[in-house]
């Protein structure tokens, strides 16, 4: 009301928020060292799952150097992508929901797993929390006691510490330990099996599969790239196919995943890099939250690079209400009453460059033409209005038709249950014995 917004008030009165500093634990405090030292000498499948949590603690730049002294195969989370060279041989990929399938298979084998700084969310871990890695021993190393306590009654070890005190006091306990020779041949057979891009990302008619377009993204990468992406198509395909090398930076709205993220957080990049280039990966849907945006990038001549993915409307809801509602769809397409605008006419129109990627032949010509531009561009990529976002920890069908949601490493496209087995260091699950490819 304008009576509050026109009255006077004494500045020393105000309520102000008072941060509270965290408590830095020194390694001589973590008496659990040497209990974790032990178990990984003992341990004949040990596995790191690497956290933000790490880049948090400053500890990034002795990554490299932790995983030659510990040479233990180790995961990376989505937000921690760019912070491990994808070529390191101890770096084994990223798992979870949407997991890299060679990587949930390293993880559901471990005996030992050893979390650092991650707080094991959702699409992450699974949707049941005693069905991760199950026969392994759990250790959790966390800074914050509420994240331990989560999933207290899975985890064997909690370490409420700073994830890079830890990890120097794990290499003074330890020393130098290394996976064996029969373990690290698994995790590397995995790797070699199924690779990033799979059958399940073949194109479908002429249309380009966003997975495949990730791949081919990489090689037009300059060697300081920034990468911001949306929800939906850019975060699922983007982060578990483009590889970031040393010097680049991949970045997205983990938290939360919500539609609408990418064009603002480049705009707050590029001014972050002192107005230099930055490339957001979007989508039809998510560019449609804030149009008004590619103002700001006009008005401040800043080098924003976006690629949109047009896919009609809203892909991830389209497979919800496929699964959920026997493929009735509302407010997800054209038909169903959403449509968007084109977009090189909409680039026009804020006087931005406009590009378009429509068959495989557009790809490598038009992604050289994008970084070569010295400004800002809209650069619009025609995928299939219903492609699957695959592997992906999907529910599935039983013999007697009833649904089951699986375990980690039994991702859709569901293989052959023979082959699952002989993945399957530690034995099939029941549930997966259960279910028909």
């Amino acid at each position: 009301p304008m009576s509050v917004q026109g009255s006077f008030f004494e500045e020393a009165e105000i309520k102000r928020y008072a941060p509270v500093s965290v408590p830095q634990t020194e390694v001589t405090q973590i008496r659990q060292l040497d209990l974790v030292a032990d178990l990984l000498r003992q341990a004949k499948r040990p596995v790191l799952w690497l956290g933000n949590g790490i880049r948090h603690a400053g500890f990034v730049p002795q990554l490299a150097d932790f995983l030659a002294r510990i040479e233990v195969p180790s995961l990376v989370t989505w937000a921690m992508i760019d912070a491990l060279d994808p070529h390191h041989p101890m770096n084994f990929g990223r798992a979870g929901v949407y997991g890299q399938r060679s990587a949930n298979f390293v993880l559901q084998n471990a005996d030992l797993l050893i979390t650092i700084g991650t707080r094991m969310p959702l699409q992450q871990v699974g949707y049941d929390i005693s069905e991760l890695a199950r026969t392994a021993k759990i250790v959790v190393v966390d800074i914050d006691e509420i994240e331990l306590a989560k999933y207290a009654q899975r985890y064997d070890v909690s370490i409420c510490a700073d994830a890079g005190e830890f990890m120097r006091g794990l290499i003074a306990t330890l020393g130098r330990q290394a996976a064996s020779p029969e373990w690290l041949a698994s995790c590397n057979d995995f790797r070699s099996r199924y690779p990033i891009i799979g059958p399940e990302h073949n194109d479908i008619g002429d249309f380009i599969n966003s997975y495949r377009f990730m791949e081919r993204l990489n090689r037009h990468f300059h060697e300081d790239q920034v990468v911001c992406t949306d929800a939906g198509t850019a975060l699922l395909s983007g982060h578990q196919v483009l590889q970031m090398k040393p010097g680049q930076m991949l970045f997205t709205s983990l938290g939360l995943g919500e539609m609408g993220y990418g064009l603002p957080a480049a705009i707050g990049a590029a001014f972050g890099r002192g107005r230099k280039e930055v490339l957001c990966l979007n989508c039809d849907g998510g560019m449609m939250m804030n149009l008004q945006e590619l103002q700001t990038i006009v008005h401040h001549r800043l080098p924003v690079k976006i690629i949109i993915f047009n896919n009609d409307g809203y892909l991830m809801i389209k497979h919800t209400q496929n699964a959920m509602f026997h493929g009735r769809r509302y407010g997800v397409d054209q038909r169903s009453g959403v449509s968007c605008p084109d977009f090189s006419k909409l680039a026009a129109a804020f006087g931005i460059k406009a590009l378009q990627i429509n068959v495989w032949d557009d790809v490598d010509p038009v992604l050289t033409q994008l970084q070569q531009y010295q400004g800002p561009v809209i650069c619009e990529v025609r995928m299939h209005p219903d492609q699957m976002m695959l592997p992906k920890l999907s529910l599935a069908m039983r013999a007697d038709g009833s649904l089951v949601s699986p375990p980690l490493e039994d991702l859709s496209p569901l293989l052959p249950r023979a082959e699952l087995e002989r993945n399957m260091l530690i034995g099939m699950h029941e549930k997966s014995r259960q279910l028909k490819p």
